[in-house]
């Protein structure tokens, strides 16, 4: 509930931080897009 507290005083870098954590490294996304193409 923190973060929602966080977020209604107009703080959003705890969700910043969660979206910089679980960002795929670029080889993965290549490689999902590589797949999807060669079907």
């Amino acid at each position: 509930m923190i973060m929602h507290e966080e977020c209604l005083e107009g703080n959003y870098q705890s969700i910043e931080k969660m979206r910089a954590a679980n960002r795929p490294p670029v080889t993965h996304v290549r490689q999902v897009i590589f797949d999807l193409n060669s079907t």
